[in-house]
C-alpha cells in the first residue's frame, strides 16, 4: 500500500515537472484553461492530482475568467480538494484581475471639459459617505486618463493635498496635466479656504514640471463643483 502511494506521488511529480518545462519552452502558448488552473494549484496543493480538481472547478463556471472574477472563497471551498490556501489564492487573483480590468477601463477615458471632469469624479466619489477621498487623475496630451490614484482619510474633513506624492506620480506618469478631486462626506460641494490655498500651492509645484493643474473638483450632497470654472485658483 505504501509502495503504491509512493508510485502515485512520483507520477504526479513527474507530470508536474513536464508541465512546468512545457510552460517555459512554449512561453505559455497552447495551454487549455483547465491546464492553466491545474498548474496554478500546484502552489497550494503539493501532493494531490490538481488536474482532476481543476476540472471540478471549471464545471461550475463558463470560463477561467468567470471562475476568477465571479467565484468567491466559499464557492471554491465547496469543491472537493480545495482547501483554505487554494481558496484564498483564487480569490486574491480574482480581486487583482477585477482591479486591473477596472483600471484599464478608467484609463481608456478622455476628459476634455469641466462637465467631463465633474461627471467623472461624481461617479467615482458621490457614494463615499464615511471618509474623505482625495483622487488625482493624470492626463496625456490627448486628454486621455493615463493614471488614477486615491488617498483616503480615516476621518471626515481631514483630507489634504499630498503634494509630494502627487508631484511624484505626475512625473512618473509622464503626463501633461492633472485633475484633482475630493469629496465632502458631510458637507456641500464648495471649497474651503484651505482647499483653495493648497490647490494654488500644488498648481505652482506642478508648473515647475511644465504640468498643468486643470481643475480641482469638490463632490458633496450628490453635486460636483469645479474650482477652475468658478475661478477659485
Amino acid at each position: 500500500m505504501k509502495k503504491e502511494k509512493m508510485q502515485k506521488q512520483n507520477l504526479h511529480e513527474g507530470h508536474r515537472e513536464r508541465m512546468r518545462r512545457k510552460w517555459i519552452v512554449s512561453k505559455g502558448a497552447g495551454f487549455s484553461q483547465h491546464e492553466l488552473l491545474e498548474m496554478l494549484l500546484y502552489y497550494t496543493i503539493p501532493r494531490a492530482d490538481t488536474n482532476q480538481i481543476a476540472h471540478l472547478l471549471m464545471k461550475q463556471f463558463d470560463s477561467l475568467y468567470a471562475l476568477l472574477t465571479q467565484g468567491d472563497y466559499y464557492t471554491f471551498t465547496s469543491v472537493p480538494g480545495i482547501g483554505e490556501k487554494s481558496a484564498v489564492l483564487l480569490s486574491l487573483i480574482g480581486e487583482i484581475l477585477k482591479s486591473s480590468t477596472d483600471c484599464k477601463r478608467r484609463n481608456s477615458e478622455f476628459l476634455r471639459s469641466y462637465e467631463d471632469f465633474c461627471q467623472y469624479f461624481l461617479k467615482q466619489l458621490q457614494h463615499q459617505h464615511a471618509s474623505e477621498i482625495l483622487m488625482t487623475v493624470f492626463l496625456s496630451d490627448a486628454m486621455q486618463v493615463v493614471r488614477c490614484e486615491k488617498i483616503e482619510s480615516a476621518l471626515p474633513n481631514t483630507a489634504k493635498i499630498h503634494l509630494r506624492k502627487i508631484v511624484k506620480w505626475a512625473f512618473q506618469s509622464n503626463c501633461t496635466s492633472v485633475i484633482l478631486a475630493h469629496n465632502h462626506p458631510a458637507g456641500e460641494a464648495l471649497p474651503s479656504y484651505q482647499d483653495i490655498a493648497e490647490t494654488k500651492l500644488l498648481q505652482e509645484r506642478l508648473k515647475m514640471l511644465e504640468i498643468d493643474l486643470l481643475d480641482h473638483v469638490i463632490i458633496g450632497n450628490g453635486k460636483a463643483y469645479s474650482m477652475k470654472k468658478h475661478h477659485d485658483f
